[in-house]
């Protein structure tokens, strides 16, 4: 399979949905439903486009897709917010583990887009240590 040249709306939103993966499944998500076109939006807004098929080249896919990601997660955390454990007729339903899995989904979204942030920045220094507090050796035993 050859790695995609451009997206887009439609491929982007496939590529959302199968990112998903069986999350989608379980909050019921479609691509047909219209349930990932506030995510590309918000993908398109991190991005500082106003339409995706102004993002070409290898780099720039990586950062789109980098990018959908943590709007996916946001947006799946957002919708899983509301699945609580419960208990009924006899049996007893564990749905907040979805929102653990979101979590750490997103927590990698987030980590991975650093990438493309201006909003961390590594630089490299030479520090040299010196000790301004410690008085100096006053004791003139040397005469």
């Amino acid at each position: 399979m050859a790695l995609p040249t451009a997206y887009t709306e439609a491929t982007f939103k496939t590529y959302l949905h199968a990112t998903a993966g069986d999350v989608a499944s379980v909050l019921g998500w479609s691509v047909a439903g219209g349930d990932y076109d506030e995510i590309v939006n918000e993908t398109l807004f991190a991005y500082g486009v106003d339409d995706i098929s102004e993002v070409t080249g290898r780099d720039n896919l990586r950062k789109l897709r980098a990018l959908g990601r943590v709007a996916l997660w946001r947006q799946a955390s957002h919708d899983a917010a509301a699945r609580f454990d419960f208990s009924a007729d006899g049996g007893s339903y564990s749905r907040s583990q979805i929102g653990k899995a979101i979590g750490a989904a997103l927590a990698q979204a987030e980590y991975d887009a650093l990438a493309y942030s201006d909003a961390l920045v590594i630089e490299k220094t030479r520090v040299t240590y010196a000790d301004y507090y410690t008085p100096p050796d006053l004791d003139d035993d040397e005469d």
